[in-house]
């Protein structure tokens, strides 16, 4: 049995739609969604990218100070020693008969905090945070032995010792390169600084110099890693140190 529309013809096309239960779009609304969606994806992007960077891989590869923070290649820093007693933060200081070249010392006094360093990135191409298994330039800054104050390995003859020597200069040498590694207590930022220059790479520890009387960084077989933390220096510091 035929059964006539009372719809024409003409409006069947735009009925059709009702009739399968569901409501087009109005073209105004869809421009909107469409204007919506252009708006939207190129932050999505920028939040994606801000996450993977925040991603625990990327977050464990960077060190951080006592406080919680990345290190970075701008700010001074203290580097304190954990856990090894009544005693002070990292310096430089001479041998007794000589001025040059000063050597990386840990001050006997507790309540001296040390001098505070930069951080460089040795390849150049690290700009901001300062990474695990990096390599490093580790600087002072200048003093009166005409030197940029960085860290550099030197062998006593008379001991035997490597020792850490503060009279470097910026450049990318083996004797010059240092890396920051996990310490034995992650949970509180604490860290170790190995030494390379000699095909690899070795923890730092603390050493007593009896000709000198000074407490100096450096390796040997027989030294017990330090472990260290860093400080942020901040303009209330009481400590000063030449500008680089």
């Amino acid at each position: 049995m035929y059964i006539k529309s009372p719809f024409p013809c003409s409006l069947v096309p735009q009925l059709h739609p009702y009739l399968y239960g569901y409501t087009p779009n109005p073209p105004k609304k869809r421009k909107n969604q469409e204007m919506a969606t252009k708006l939207v994806l190129p932050y999505a992007n920028t939040l994606l990218l801000l996450f993977l960077s925040l991603s625990p891989t990327a977050i464990a590869s960077v060190v951080l100070d006592i406080e919680g923070n990345p290190l970075d290649s701008v700010s001074k820093y203290y580097i304190r020693p954990w856990g090894t007693g009544f005693r002070g933060g990292l310096t430089r200081a001479s041998k007794p008969g000589q001025l040059c070249p000063q050597y990386v010392t840990q001050s006997p006094y507790e309540t001296d905090i040390g001098q505070p360093v930069r951080f460089f990135p040795a390849d150049g191409t690290q700009r901001g945070r300062i990474h695990l298994f990096s390599d490093l330039n580790i600087a002072f800054g200048p003093s009166f032995c005409r030197s940029d104050g960085v860290w550099s390995l030197t062998h006593d003859p008379y001991t035997g010792q490597i020792e850490v020597s503060a009279d470097g200069y910026l450049k990318r040498s083996e004797r010059n390169l240092f890396q920051i590694t996990p310490g034995q207590d992650p949970r509180i930022n604490v860290y170790t600084i190995t030494a390379g220059g000699v095909g690899m790479f070795r923890p730092l520890g603390i050493f007593r110099d009896y000709e000198s009387g000074l407490d100096i960084l450096g390796f040997s077989y027989d030294i017990e890693p330090l472990q260290v933390v860093f400080v942020k220096k901040t303009d209330r510091d009481s400590s000063s140190i030449q500008s680089y």
